[in-house]
Parts: structure tokens; sequence; C-alpha cells
């Protein structure tokens, strides 16, 4: 019976998102993940395209997400135990959801009525993220908030919930303070070129001096005018004296 799925495009196109693009979703648990990845094996089967069990289960345990990125690393390395070297897929599956439960113990991720940060979705969680970060960048103005988030979340870094590292050490925090400094300078050389400009400007003695020489040479010049203004005067009259003396002549 010819089937569409069994067409070598659609084979290919199954593959490249087999080796690229599949993962475990951030609400899918891990025996839900295994199912529909058992059922794209299925479909690899069933095309006469079977993927080599031992790549498979490489590849199921390198997309189970960042829970499991020590067990990943261990993969890497060649330094897991001699039971994750199994072949057979349940004892795979059981061995994952103790690993999962082991490192998330209070269960899937979701939203409880507690606000236990381990439950927190991915929404809350990048709330969070964007409410502690608000509180890096004002220290001052939110240290009562950040102490009441670490009296909380005692022994954990108060950003990403988390004992690995402490806050003080959080790559995010070292930013925000850098962040912050470097408003406190640029705003405390504003408020001093403000006050430099703003201040009145001092009367020297020499300021007076120019002053006072503006003061001068404008009112020599306006002397030097009304001279000018006197002669022509005095000149003009002479001239009329003179022309009528000689009419009478």
């Amino acid at each position: 019976m010819y089937k569409p799925r069994c067409v070598p495009e659609v084979i290919a196109a199954k593959t490249a998102e087999f080796w690229g693009s599949t993962r475990r979703f951030p609400h899918e648990t891990v025996d839900d993940y295994y199912n529909r990845f058992q059922e794209l094996l299925f479909e690899f089967e069933d095309a006469d395209e079977p993927i080599p069990k031992k790549s498979a289960i490489r590849q199921f345990l390198f997309t189970l997400g960042p829970e499991f990125e020590p067990l990943q690393n261990n993969f890497r390395l060649g330094s897991v135990t001699d039971e994750w070297k199994t072949q057979d897929w349940p004892t795979l599956l059981i061995l994952c959801r103790d690993f999962y439960n082991s490192v998330n113990p209070k269960g899937p991720s979701k939203r409880t009525r507690d606000n236990d940060s381990d439950r927190m979705s991915e929404a809350d969680r990048t709330a969070h993220h964007k409410k502690i970060k608000s509180y890096f960048l004002n220290p001052i103005r939110y240290k009562s908030e950040l102490e009441a988030e670490q009296k909380k979340h005692a022994g954990k870094c108060v950003y990403h919930l988390s004992k690995t590292h402490t806050t003080e050490n959080c790559h995010v925090k070292k930013e925000c303070d850098k962040v912050f400094a470097s408003r406190s300078t640029s705003s405390s050389t504003a408020s001093a070129s403000n006050n430099s400009t703003g201040q009145l400007r001092h009367l020297t003695e020499d300021v007076f001096e120019d002053a006072c020489g503006d003061h001068i040479e404008d009112s020599i010049e306006d002397e030097s005018n009304d001279a000018n203004e006197e002669s022509l005067n005095y000149f003009s009259r002479v001239q009329r004296i003179f022309s009528n003396e000689l009419l009478q002549r």
C-alpha cells in the first residue's frame, strides 16, 4: 500500500527535523517526550529508514533539556556508569525519570500556591528575572526588597534561584553593578558641570577694568563727535558772515 510519509522527500525532511530541532518542551514531562520520540523512531522504521539504536539513545539523552546537563557532560567525557550504557529503551526511561526527579524533586514545572521557585513556569521565571534585574539596577531604592528575596531563598542566587553560586557571584548582578556605577559617575559629572555653569560670574578687578575701559572709550568717542559738530557749526557761521559782507560791498 502506498504511504505518503514514505516519500523520500518527506523522509528527508523528517530526518532533518529529528537531528536538528527535536527537543523536549519545557512543559513536557520525560514520559511525554519519550512517547513522542518513540513515535518519530517508528515512522523511520516504517519507512525502512531506521536510525541506529545507539545513535537514537544518544540523541534522546542530549535533547532532554537543561535539567540533564550534568548527565550530558558525563556522556561527552565518557564517564557514565554502566547502567547508563544500556540499549534497552524501557530501562533507559526509568533511569531518566529517576534522574529528573533527583534534580527536580518537587515535580513538573508548574506554578503552585506555595509559590515555590522550583515549580515556576517559564513565564513566571521570566517575570522573576525581570524583577530581580530591576532590583540589581537600583540597589539603593530596592535594598529592602533584595534583602527580603535573599531571606526567602536562603543560600541561593536570588536571580537564578540556584545553589551553584551566590548572589554576589552572579554574572547578571555584576553586569548590573557596572551599569549602576556608570550611571552614578555620569550623574555626578553632570551635577558638577551644572553647578559650575549655574554660578554667578564674580566681579574681579580685571573684569571691572575691562568694563570701565569700554565705558571710557564710548565717552571719548561721544565727546569727539560733539567737538566735530561744534567745529562744523562755527565754520558755517563764519561762511555766512563773510558772504554777507561781500554782498554789502
